[in-house]
Order: structure tokens, then C-alpha cells, then sequence
């Protein structure tokens, strides 16, 4: 995970800690359609950026 700002980073552990057994948490995922979130690296997207790209889209 790239280096993140201190208010990056309260964000993204904030997220990472939601949990369906608190109200909070469950709306959230729920929201997202998810169970949990997971930590991910930009070079995860690349893929995802290049299609976009190909396709006109960036």
C-alpha cells in the first residue's frame, strides 16, 4: 500500500475494521454490497486502468 497521509490512513483503517456485528458496520458493507474490505496496492488496478483506457473511458 502506497505511503498514506495520517487522514489517509485512519480512512482506510476505518475501513478495514467495519464488521457486519455492529449496526454501523453492517449498513456500510451492506451498502457496498460486501462482507469486509481488504487492504489492496495501486499496482492492483493497472490492469483495471488499462482496459478503462482502452476502452475511452480516461
Amino acid at each position: 500500500m502506497p505511503t498514506c497521509r495520517p487522514r489517509c490512513a485512519r480512512s482506510s483503517q476505518a475501513l478495514l475494521s467495519l464488521s457486519r456485528d455492529t449496526a454501523e458496520g453492517k449498513e456500510i458493507l451492506e451498502l457496498q454490497r460486501a462482507t469486509r474490505f481488504m487492504p489492496s496496492k495501486v499496482d492492483n488496478y493497472k490492469g483495471i486502468e488499462a482496459a478503462a483506457r482502452s476502452a475511452g473511458l480516461l
